[in-house]
């Protein structure tokens, strides 16, 4: 599944996903987007990557908050 999207008035979601049954496995990357108001208007949103990849019953966790930082 790719392109999945959600959005609300506090943060937006983007990410894509795919689920190999015949292994049991994901492989999923998400971007999560939190804007923020005080913010100059080209600094743009704060955001967070999430990774889960692995076995479907347990899937490791990845989040990679670089973006974060350079937003900070």
């Amino acid at each position: 599944m790719t392109g999945l999207s959600a959005r609300g008035p506090a943060m937006s979601a983007s990410g894509s996903a795919t689920v190999d049954l015949n292994a049991m496995t994901i492989d999923s990357d998400w971007t999560l987007a939190f804007p923020v108001a005080d913010a100059a208007p080209d600094a743009g949103d704060a955001s967070v990557g999430l990774v889960f990849r692995g076995p479907l019953a347990a899937p490791s966790r990845t989040v990679d908050v670089v973006p974060l930082n350079a937003y900070l």
